[in-house]
């Protein structure tokens, strides 16, 4: 855009946080102004196989997850700092901390019924054909309670 060879251009994070940083550009819209929820961006998946056969491997590593989050979302500029000096995120830390953040769930649940809402939409808009019944595949019962 910059160069002059688009007008348009959709710009997920990080790169709408560098863009705001510099100027000159004007949000159109955004994602969440088509839906009025949070998307949920983070999926995590596993086999039936593995759960069946390593659920204390899957049990600890979820108990771990809700940790980490929890740290992250009630200690942002300290986290956000963490990864940048561990250089687990590539991106400068003025960029990093001005950058929008998503929601999470403290207790990493999957929220069934905006799961189904996300899910009537991506039909509604016909990302997907067939039916799908997110109580089906859906299990937070690994989670801690």
């Amino acid at each position: 855009m910059r160069a002059g060879k688009l007008d348009v251009g959709a710009f997920p994070q990080p790169f709408a946080a560098f863009e705001e940083k510099r100027g000159g550009l004007r949000t159109l819209f955004t994602s969440q102004d088509g839906v009025a929820r949070d998307e949920d961006l983070m999926v995590l998946l596993v086999t039936e196989k593995f759960a069946r056969e390593q659920p204390a491997a899957l049990r600890a590593f979820l108990t771990d997850l809700v940790q980490a989050t929890r740290h992250y979302v009630n200690q942002p500029r300290e986290s956000r700092q963490a990864l940048v000096t561990l250089k687990m995120v590539g991106i400068p830390l003025d960029v990093f901390l001005d950058m929008k953040d998503y929601e999470r769930p403290l207790d990493a649940r999957v929220d069934v019924e905006s799961f189904r809402s996300m899910v009537a939409d991506l039909n509604r808009f016909g990302f997907i054909t067939k039916p799908v019944n997110p109580a089906a595949i859906i299990d937070n019962s690994f989670l801690p309670k």
